[in-house]
């Protein structure tokens, strides 16, 4: 993940709290399949995600390349 979409996940997505970002993408990088790593994902998902689409598809497409 790029330092300008790091950013902008830590502010559209996880309310510029910057050690939330880092503990779920740590979480992500441990899991052993795309499917907890989803699982993961959809922990930290609030209501003003949905709002945030572009983003939030964004950073789907990080964790399925880590998968894949």
């Amino acid at each position: 993940i790029g330092l300008n979409d790091k950013f902008t996940f830590i502010s559209e997505l996880f309310a510029n709290n910057p050690g939330t970002y880092d503990e779920a993408i740590m979480r992500m990088n441990k899991a052993v399949n795309i499917d907890e790593a989803g699982w993961i994902l959809q922990k930290y998902h609030t209501a003003e995600w949905d709002q945030k689409q572009e983003s939030l598809n964004r950073l789907k497409d990080f964790v399925k390349r880590r998968f894949l």
